[in-house]
């Protein structure tokens, strides 16, 4: 178990006295001053240094014996895991995990699939992408074309009202001649 950053700063300065510490500690490793308690007292906890009280002051020290101690504890830890993890992987070796040639052909064809299915995204990806840029190209052509139209029927009525003027005729005379509906400006809109 490994004390955290603070702490492992923190153990660097149990030569002194914990005023002192108290003093020193925020300005030289840069632990904020109202968590310093806190640590000390999670270091004493872990048995990572000890701390006695002499008069009215309070005396730490590292303890080489206690910091030894809890390492040979950690690497006992580890020993355990370590022979459990062995003991598991033989159980399966023993229940009959083996890697047989049907089990690799699934796995080949798993990963076949797995490769189809990135293959399919990535080409849905690409299609999304190209159908978006099509899409805002038709939206192009759709806007174009409306302007078109518009100029072409504003041509229209503006030809409209000068053949009704020139040949002094009413406009809804030659509307009805041109086969032209009284809604002919609206259509587009």
């Amino acid at each position: 178990m490994r004390p955290p950053n603070a702490s492992t700063r923190f153990l660097d300065y149990f030569h002194e006295t914990l005023k002192e510490l108290e003093k020193n500690v925020p300005k030289s490793k840069g632990i904020v001053s109202q968590s310093i308690k806190d640590v000390l007292q999670e270091l004493c906890s872990d048995n990572l240094v000890s701390m006695d009280k002499i008069g009215t002051s309070n005396y730490t020290a590292k303890n080489a014996s206690s910091e030894n101690t809890s390492l040979t504890k950690q690497v006992a830890d580890l020993n355990k895991l370590l022979e459990s993890s062995i003991a598991t992987f033989d159980s399966l070796q023993a229940d009959g995990y083996q890697d047989t040639l049907e089990r690799q052909e699934l796995v080949d064809e798993f990963l076949k699939l797995t490769n189809g299915v990135k293959e399919r995204e990535e080409a849905l990806h690409t299609a999304r992408k190209s159908g978006s840029a099509a899409l805002d190209e038709k939206r192009k052509y759709i806007a174009l074309a409306k302007v078109q139209v518009e100029s072409y029927t504003d041509g229209t009525i503006s030809a409209l009202s000068k053949l009704a003027e020139v040949c002094d005729a009413g406009e809804s005379a030659l509307r009805q001649q041109f086969d032209i509906s009284e809604d002919y400006e609206d259509v587009i809109e």
